[in-house]
Order: C-alpha cells, then structure tokens, then sequence
C-alpha cells in the first residue's frame, strides 16, 4: 500500500475506533451503547482484515507499464513515478460490475464506502445521547414541535427517547448496509479469483470456462492482473503503450472494460445480480432471526422487517445508481450515497407504517426529529427520482428522438420531428406533474394531519418576513450569477474563435437533429445588447442605464478558466447561504430540499434532452465538468456541493456552529486549497497525488478563520479553538490523500468529528 492510501486508511479506521470508544464509554444506556460498540468493533475488524489480506497477498501482482504516464490528476507532474503505472487486482467490485462501471480514480474507496456511513451514524447517535431540553428541536429553528403517536398507544416515548432509539437503529443499519457491501465486493473478488485459476489452467485451444462470460470476457495485463477502471476509462489504449490489449486468447482489448467473472450479456448480469441479491438478503434475515433467537444484543435494533426491506433497497440502489450514474461514481461514493438513500427511504417507510398501524410501535422511527421538515424532505428528496422512474418511457424516448439524426429518420420531416419532441417533453412534464399533485402531495397532506402542503408551504414561508427577504436575496444572486456566466461563457466561445453566434446542434453532442441554439441571438438583444453596441434604439432610462454598466462590467471582467469557474460556485454558495443558516437554519433546511428536487429535474432535462431546454442546460453545465464528470453518464458535482453545505443541516446538529461546516468546508477551505495549490504548491503529500502541502495549510488556516470571523460577529456560540483546528487539520490531511469527491466525502466527516470530539 502506498503512503497516500495508508494515510487515508489510518485516518478513517482511527476516527471510526475513536467514535467506538466515545461511544462505549457513554454511561447512559450501557447495555445498548456496549452492543452498539460490539457491532462497530465487528466491523472495524472486518474491514482492517479486508485491508491486509487485499495489500499483503496481493501485492506481488502489481506489474510496472513501462512509458506509461499516469493521469495528471492522480500523480503530481515533479513526482519521480509520473513515468510509470502500476496494473494492479486491488480494486473492489459490487457483484456483476465492471470496471467500466466506476469512474476513474487512483483507489476504489472502499473504506470510505465501509466506514463513513457508520461513522456519521455514530456522531448522530453522540449528540442524542447528550441531555436536551424539551423536544430537542435546535436552538434558533423557527419550526413546529415534532409529531407525537397517539395518546391511546400508551407505549409511546417522549421526542428525544424516541429520537435515541431511532438513532440506535440507524447505527445498526449502516452496519448493515456496509457487511453487505463488503460482501458483495469479497464475493465478486472471489469468483473472478476463481474464473482466473479456471482460464489459466485450460489452453486457449480448449477453453471450455465455467465462469459466465468464459475467456473473452476480460480485461486484463499479460501477467494476468485485472486493470485499474482508471486505465479502463481512457487511460488504457491500444495504440501500442503497453500490454493494454492482452487477454487469455488475445482478442479482447482492455477498452472493453469487461471481467472474466461477468457475462457479456446485460440480460443475465441482471439475472445473476438478482439472484445474489435475494440470497444476501435471505441469509441477512436468517441471521438476525438466529440471534434474536438466541438472545443476543447483536443487531436488536433492527427488526426483521427492517432487515429484509433494507438489505433488498439497498441492493437496489447499488444496482441502479451503477447503471443510471454510469461512469460517475467510485465504490467508495456508490455504498455511501447507497447509504443515504436507503436512510431516507427507511424514514419514509417508518413514517408511512406508525400512520397507519400506529399502535404497532412506541415512536416513530426517523432519524431526525418527525417535524414537517423530515416529510417535505422525504417528498422532495424522493419524489423526482420516483417520477423519473414512472415517466422513464417518455424521457427515453425523448433522448432518443433527439440522438436520431434526420437522415435516419423514416417518414418524418423536420418539423414532424420537432413536433414529436414536443410532445414527448409535454408527456413527461405533464406526468410530472400528476404524480407531484397526485401521491406526493397526498402523502405529504397525510403525514401533515390532513393540512394541504401547499398551503402550509406558503403560511409558513410568509410567516417572518425575513424568509421573504431571504427568497428575495437568494434569487436576485442567483440570477445575476447564472446571467454573469452566460456573458462569460459566450466571451470564451468568441475567444476561441467560435464567433458570437455559436449554433450548436443536437447532433454534437446531444443528437442529431437540426435545432441549433445561438447564444449570440440570446446575448444581443435587449438592453444590454444596445447599449453595448452604442446604439440608440431604446429609450435612456435608469433601468436600462444600470443594465450598460453591469453588461460594459461584465465585458471587461477576465476570462476565467475551468478550476476558477468551479470554485466561483464555491464561494457563490458561501455569500448566499451564510445569512440564511445564521438567521432561520430551518428555512434553509427546507430550501436546500427544494434546490436538491429542482437539480434533479435539471439533470432529466439535460441528460435526456427534454425540449426546449435540454440544450441549454446541457451547453451550461459542459462548461464546469472536471475530470471526474467528463466521461460520466450523469453530471453529479453540482449534486455533491449542494449535499455538502446542506448535509450539516440536514443532520440538525446540535449547536450553531456545526451547521456552517460545509459552507467553510467548501465554500472556503477547499476552494482556496485548490487556488494555492495550484498557483504555489511546491510539496506534493504523495508521489500519486497533486495535492500539496500548501494547499492543506490554507485549507486550514482559512477555516479556522473564517470560523473565528463568524464567532466575533456573534453568529456562533463560544468553542474550543484548539479541538477544532485538530480536526480541520485532519480534514485537510484527509482532503489531500484521498481520491474520493471531496465535495461529497470531506463535510460529512468534518462534521461528524466536530460532533465527537465536542468542539462546542
């Protein structure tokens, strides 16, 4: 194991251990806090033996490509290895995957993937054990006590004992869903193990493999070894660098992206996936019936009903998430959004139950206080992904129509086309809407106690002027800023020599069809446009005369690059939200629910190309993809920054202070870790890694002055500035090492340690 990847290894094993501890040690409820850390000791150790047995059995395996360069993002250009690359078989899989699957990355993040769940669950299950007054709602949230059983169900617990149970359950559910993803990992390594021994036995003449895909089916080196999915994704050719193309029989190149465990065939990968998942989930629900039967504290959190349907949505998630977000996760992000989701799913479902059989439970098990903000999240978070799913045909089609280029098309003119592309886009967002209004909204005024969510929306919102304001705030921001960047961006298209009016069909990129778009014709109309041309056409007026100064401004401004594009949004997100998580966090809360919802709804429209905005969208967003979203199916950073200035929010920490640790984290920390890094970075932490020592020390030295800014200014309480610096600086250590998103990754951590450690 190199150094950056025992680094990260060392980090998120000790943090975990750290959280066991903390959490065995809690006098209050020993019984359960001793099982708990059972459990997470269990899994520590399962983990740590994964760990030895992948780099001490497997090392030996690892074959040098010689005049193979790595990528620039996973090796520093002065590093004294940027000249060779190692094939290695350390890289985990879920069952019927591929390499092809996964984004490019130096390491599958399979720790981060095993542990970060279950150790976020673990400083959520921390703050509730800590004594609260009344209902436990935080100090500062304007929102209504949290929902309460019947009076007849005379088991019922108060909200804060409920909320620890609930929080109990969540530790053993991320233990869980982590034993099954390593098992998933252990026995895809297992099989293609086996499948390898098979080829290799058999000569090429007589290969007769039992394995699904035989022979053919592989993408390995000459000595065997599997390739990396960095080197599957691109990085790996067949132009003559190295054995990128040898298999067993020597038919298959490596661009294939295929493993001789895995069927060619998408049809019984699916099946073989099934399979395997049914049996998973099967022995997960024996197994707890086995120790609840001989009486142990192991899992008694989970009920068996608990057990069954997460181990199947779980599964589930893994499955679909590889297949819609192709290309666009490593395994380490895929088991923890796979996390997350089924989280929400399990309160959704929680929900649902206690209103329907309420006797059957003594509270209600979420995960957060039950306040309406768990339901609108449940819905808003949940609902596009269940309407996509049900109007999947109609966005399918569309993409299709839109790919097909006009010779192709059979007895359709060009306006025939258009129309039917019309149509299709009607369809979707008219069965969008249906399903929104219809069992959404009918959920939602159900958990509300009969109360129209709209209407209690709108009361609620209208309720303290400032949300009003905030509203205002937030949209006059985001306006000028997306306006800005499209000013800036047809500027870099002019600079490159494409002209003012760049025509971009759907054949470029998106399809086939002859709409084009010109964004010189947007820009160069209005007042803007007249006044920038000097001419006369529409009368001076103060409005128009403030439209010539901003758009003669934005003229002038310099033409940012890529990393100065993304982190502009970075700090856009910082000067937008701090004045809501200041003043009214759950507003915010609910506003973030809502941004997730419309994102999702952008990514339909972008991906599928739903008329007329398809194009747009998709031109914009192209503009901002690094290298972790440029070869993916879907388009996931906008996705990860939201999550991370929001995910302290959304656990509803305890204290003021940990509920602006994204915005720091991100908005500041990591933005100018990456300006310094890149503009002064002389010290890389790792020959496999860009990341500098320069960037890490601003990372931390801005956080922990921004955070110092904010407690002058009165907006966060008295805190220990020593334990914070500590786990700012772990953070940024973990930041440099690691090759998971840290926009996803690095806030869910911090926040997490912050909590464990007691800063505030």
């Amino acid at each position: 194991m190199d150094s950056r990847r025992a680094g990260e290894s060392f980090i998120l094993l000790g943090s975990l251990l750290f959280a066991t501890l903390r959490i065995a040690c809690e006098p209050s409820d020993g019984a359960y806090n001793h099982w708990i850390s059972y459990e997470l000791y269990t899994l520590l150790a399962a983990a740590l033996l994964y760990m030895m047995y992948t780099y001490c059995t497997l090392s030996d395996r690892a074959t040098p490509i010689p005049d193979k360069p790595p990528p620039l993002q996973n090796t520093h250009p002065q590093s004294s290895q940027a000249k060779r690359k190692l094939v290695d078989d350390k890289f985990g899989f879920i069952w019927m995957s591929v390499p092809k699957n996964y984004r490019n990355s130096s390491d599958d993040g399979i720790l981060t993937g095993l542990l970060l769940g279950p150790f976020i669950s673990a400083a959520l299950l921390w703050t509730a054990l800590a004594p609260s007054e009344g209902d436990g709602i935080p100090a500062g949230w304007a929102i209504e006590p949290p929902f309460r059983l019947p009076a007849r169900n005379v088991r019922a617990l108060p909200p804060h004992e409920a909320l620890i149970r609930a929080r109990y359950n969540l530790v053993s559910l991320s233990i869980l869903t982590s034993f099954i993803l390593l098992l998933h990992v252990c026995a895809s390594r297992w099989l293609e193990d086996r499948c390898r021994r098979v080829t290799v036995s058999i000569p090429p003449a007589r290969s007769s493999s039992p394995c699904p895909s035989g022979v053919n089916g592989s993408a390995t080196s000459s000595s065997g070894s599997l390739l990396s999915p960095a080197q599957i994704n691109g990085n790996s050719s067949s132009s003559g660098n190295g054995p990128a193309t040898a298999t067993a029989n020597g038919n298959i190149g490596a661009s294939e992206g295929e493993r001789r465990s895995v069927p060619r065939s998408e049809g019984w990968r699916t099946v073989y996936f099934v399979l395997f998942t049914l049996g998973v989930s099967t022995a997960a629900f024996l197994l707890r019936l086995a120790l609840r039967h001989h009486g142990s504290g192991f899992w008694q959190h989970l009920s068996l009903f608990d057990v069954l349907v997460a181990a199947l949505f779980y599964q589930f998630t893994l499955y679909v998430a590889l297949r819609m977000a192709h290309r666009s996760l490593t395994l380490g992000e895929l088991g923890l959004v796979c996390f997350g989701g089924t989280a929400v799913f399990m309160e959704f479902l929680n929900i649902t139950i206690s209103k329907i059989w309420p006797i059957t439970t003594p509270y209600l098990k979420t995960y957060r206080l039950p306040t309406p903000l768990v339901v609108f999240q449940s819905a808003l978070i949940g609902g596009p992904f269940l309407a996509g799913f049900l109007v999947a045909p109609f966005l399918v089609l569309s993409r299709h129509a839109a790919q097909t280029p006009i010779r192709r098309q059979r007895r359709q003119s060009p306006a025939d086309a258009l129309r039917t592309r019309k149509i299709l886009a009607a369809s979707a967002a008219g069965g969008v809407l249906l399903i929104v209004f219809g069992p959404l909204g009918l959920w939602t005024r159900w958990c509300l106690g009969n109360r129209d969510p709209w209407v209690w929306a709108l009361r609620w919102v209208l309720g303290r002027r400032r949300r009003i304001a905030l509203l205002g705030y937030w949209g006059a921001l985001g306006s000028v800023s997306v306006a800005g960047w499209a000013r800036q961006l047809a500027r870099s298209r002019r600079a490159a020599g494409m002209g003012a009016a760049v025509g971009v069909g759907l054949g470029s990129g998106m399809g086939g069809m002859g709409m084009s778009m010109s964004m010189g014709g947007m820009m160069g109309k209005g007042p803007i446009a007249a006044a920038g041309n000097g001419t006369n056409d529409t009368p001076t007026t103060p409005t128009s005369a403030l439209f010539a100064v901003s758009g003669e401004l934005l003229d002038r401004a310099p033409t940012l690059g890529l990393n100065a594009r993304r982190k502009f949004f970075h700090g856009l997100v910082v000067v937008m939200f701090i004045p809501g998580i200041a003043f009214d966090p759950a507003f915010t809360h609910l506003a973030f629910s809502v941004a997730f919802a419309l994102f999702v709804f952008a990514e339909y429209i972008r991906y599928f190309a739903i008329y007329p905005l398809g194009v747009a969208v998709h031109l914009f967003m192209s503009e901002f993809l690094d290298t972790k979203d440029e070869s993916s199916t879907a388009i996931l950073s906008h996705f990860y920054l939201l999550t991370g200035c929001a995910g302290a929010l959304w656990l509803e920490g305890p204290s003021r202070l940990l509920g602006f640790t994204g915005l720091l984290v991100l908005g500041i920390g990591d933005a100018l870790a990456s300006i310094v890094g890149k503009q002064h970075g002389r010290h890389a932490w790792s020959p496999t890694t860009s990341k500098t020592l320069e960037g890490s020390a601003a990372f931390s030295v801005s956080v922990l002055a921004s955070v110092w800014v904010l407690r002058l200014c009165g907006l966060v309480e008295t805190f220990s500035t020593l334990l914070y610096a500590l786990v700012i600086a772990l953070a940024a250590v973990l930041e440099a090492l690691s090759g998971q998103n840290d926009n996803l990754t690095l806030p869910l951590y911090t926040w997490s340690a912050l909590t464990l450690v007691g800063v505030s």
